[in-house]
């Protein structure tokens, strides 16, 4: 089978039957060391997501689990579930956002679930509205009058 075949073939698939059949294609091309350590990484990346899963645990630190579990809920609740795929691509998104940083992380999830969004987005700035003089020319006036009054 040629690549151009095989990228076909697994492309036509979904997620998981893609990795599958690649791993068996792998199999059959003589590729054996590169389909066992794809078939280890595939059964790792798995046996993370059920576990995630099961225990209701994204992340060690208990405050960034706890944003991260909120966000999950609230994704169920307006019927668009986290799937393990669209978590791992949340997971990429905050880190790109927050360069690491932990408090920005549980920011950005925070705002994320308090507004109902399906993804992640930069923060939003807060503005904060001045008022502004309906009319500047009436407050020269204003001011020009304030100093013949004075003298």
């Amino acid at each position: 089978m040629a690549r151009k075949e095989l990228i076909a073939k697994v492309k036509s698939r979904p997620y998981e039957e893609n990795v599958i059949n690649t791993i068996k294609a792998l199999h059959g091309l003589g590729y054996e060391e590169a389909a066992r350590t794809m078939q280890e990484l595939y059964d790792d990346a798995k046996a993370l997501t059920v576990t995630a899963k099961a225990s209701g645990k994204y992340s060690d630190d208990p405050e960034l689990d706890e944003a991260l579990s909120d966000y999950a809920s609230m994704r169920t609740k307006i019927k668009k579930p986290l799937t393990s795929k669209a978590l791992e691509r949340a997971m990429i998104k905050l880190e790109s956002l927050s360069h690491g940083d932990k408090n920005l992380k549980i920011q950005l999830l925070n705002q994320s679930t308090d507004n109902c969004w399906i993804g992640i987005f930069p923060l939003r700035v807060e503005k904060t509205f001045e008022r502004k003089l309906q009319n500047p020319q009436r407050s020269q006036f204003d001011a020009i009058l304030g100093s013949i009054s004075n003298d």
